[in-house]
């Protein structure tokens, strides 16, 4: 295994009478730079696979080119990178650079084998046998057997997405040493897709013997066989990773997340970057070749930048959504009086330029295929009046409503101060409180803090994924109805058929007032133009088979 930069700028250190090369090794590791070229294995493998096809999602600039470290400052602080346990868009993002799982979503959202060489369904839907590829190694030399996807995947079942495929799991067996197989209690084809990485609380596999020794804690460095590993972990500061040169990929054209994985740069530092300021000053410096989510407003600035490029990430949507479980939001009349307090269009408005920021009832995308507006009677419904007489009719009287949110994040932030003095207008008290994202999502599991609390979600490939429809989904929506329907959907695989079901799941969460819809947006991402550009979608990036020009 590879060691850190750190490490081995520690272990140079005492041996004084190398004292001239450790210099040398140390600079050049700490800045990034490649005193050697990449193993010649490794180059073959690059050779093989080729760079990414021409993708819009992509810049694919330049020629691909080993060596350098690539800098990515990323919004939020990352709470954990245990996948198991962590439903964060940060702990997945960290996961898809070192860590692999049984498949991949490609270019168009669908499931390829990944850590699974073939797959076989029986006739009757319940048996799943897997043949996992052999020679795969995990970052500690040790190979990938069947035991290790046991494991993992029922320590996974714990997880918010682990849960729904847990429902249909009988049992999961290690066949032989490379063949793995699930046993369903009712047939449940969704069961691919919810095995498919990078996905929130995503089938990550890491070794047994490091699942087994933490059953209830989180893993602080889980080990994987991806195409980099775990080199360094300063928590709230950064987690870097450095190529594993005993990587064995799939031989094959990169698609999205799937095919061919080059570990073109030495290393990638994620860093953990909340300010926004902070982020756009580090990509305009050269000290970062990637931030995530600028504030909208630079997009003019960077159009047309010698050095730094803009990048439209779609296909995302900001909610707010109710305390269900307790307290008075349990009263639908209370939920609907304040959706019906808030004039969406002012807050879409009021979030963002036009080109990011779309009011509409939908959580697909405009113009995906799963677009609908059946949602827009009860979306547009601003009735202030109305909200009066409901609040009324409930005995509404003066309780606090608390608002969670993250003032990091724009998309919901915005709305929720937008929507304070309309909410206070009508009579309710509101009571906007700010926090960091860790501490928003460990406050929105206790149904005792809070009214309301800021959710901002990508939209997904397949629309029965989504996190905010899963009854594990902090605010207990939980009912009978929505669960038959998204059963159906999950069961189902004919196109019209699923789209009808999604249309009722859409009415249902507007019927149930699960929460208020705000706008669908898009966030701003800047480049260095030095940087060749990552695949990114559905909220995720692939830093694999990028490269870095300079």
């Amino acid at each position: 295994m590879n060691d850190s930069p750190v490490s081995v700028c520690a272990m140079f250190s005492r041996r004084t009478l190398q004292v001239a090369l450790s210099l040398s090794v140390c600079v050049a590791a700490l800045l990034g730079t490649s005193l050697a070229a990449a193993p010649q294995a490794v180059v073959d493998y690059a050779n093989e696979v080729g760079p990414h096809p021409a993708d819009a999602r992509i810049a694919n600039v330049g020629t691909p080119t080993f060596g350098g470290t690539l800098n990515v400052a990323e919004n939020e602080l990352i709470p954990s990178i245990d996948s198991h346990r962590s439903s964060a868009r940060t702990t997945t993002i960290v996961n898809s650079v070192f860590a692999e799982g049984l498949f991949a979503f490609n270019a168009v959202g669908g499931s390829h084998p990944a850590l699974v060489d073939t797959y076989d369904v029986s006739e009757d839907g319940l048996v799943y046998t897997f043949t996992l590829r052999p020679g795969v190694k995990f970052h500690d030399g040790s190979d990938l057997r069947s035991s290790d996807v046991v494991a993992s995947l029922n320590r996974w079942q714990g997880g918010t997405l682990g849960r729904q495929a847990a429902e249909n799991i009988s049992t999961l067996e290690a066949v032989d040493d490379l063949t793995v197989r699930i046993n369903l209690s009712a047939p449940h084809p969704f069961l691919i897709y919810q095995l498919t990485v990078p996905q929130t609380s995503g089938a990550y596999i890491y070794p047994a013997a490091q699942v087994e020794a933490n059953p209830d804690l989180d893993i602080e460095v889980p080990i994987g066989t991806g195409p980099y590993f775990i080199s360094e972990r300063r928590e709230g500061q950064f987690t870097a990773f450095d190529r594993f040169d005993d990587y064995v990929g799939r031989v094959e054209a990169p698609s999205g997340f799937a095919g061919g994985q080059v570990a073109y740069v030495d290393r990638i530092v994620l860093h953990e970057i909340p300010d926004a300021a902070v982020r756009a000053a580090g990509v305009e410096s050269g000290q970062f070749h990637m931030i995530r989510q600028a504030t909208p407003d630079l997009y003019r600035i960077y159009e047309n930048h010698p050095t730094v490029r803009p990048n439209v990430q779609t296909g995302s949507f900001a909610s707010a959504n109710f305390n269900k479980c307790q307290g008075i939001m349990t009263d639908i009349r209370l939920r609907l009086a304040v959706r019906k307090a808030i004039d969406v269009r002012q807050v879409v408005a009021a979030v963002g330029p036009a080109e990011f920021n779309v009011a509409t009832s939908s959580f697909a995308p405009p113009g995906d295929p799963w677009d609908t507006p059946i949602g827009d009677e009860a979306y547009f419904g601003y009735d202030p009046e109305g909200a009066r007489e409901l609040m009324a009719e409930a005995g509404y009287t003066n309780q606090p409503i608390r608002w969670l949110v993250d003032p990091n994040v724009p998309s919901y932030y915005t709305a929720a101060l937008v929507s304070k003095p309309m909410l206070e207008e009508v009579g309710f008290n509101v009571e906007i409180m700010p926090m960091d994202a860790a501490t928003l999502r460990t406050m929105r599991n206790d149904p005792t803090r809070y009214e309301l609390y800021a959710q901002s979600l990508a939209w997904r490939p397949d629309p029965a994924a989504l996190t905010h429809l899963s009854d594990g989904n902090p605010g207990c929506w939980v009912t009978d109805e929505k669960n038959r329907i998204l059963d159906a959907l999950r069961a189902e695989t004919d196109f019209d058929v699923r789209y009808q079901l999604w249309e009722e799941l859409t009415e249902q969460y507007y019927e149930d007032v699960a929460g208020v819809k705000f706008e669908s947006y898009g966030t701003l991402d800047l480049e260095a133009k030095v940087y060749s550009g990552s695949f990114s979608a559905w909220a995720y990036y692939n830093f694999i088979n990028t490269w870095l020009n300079d």
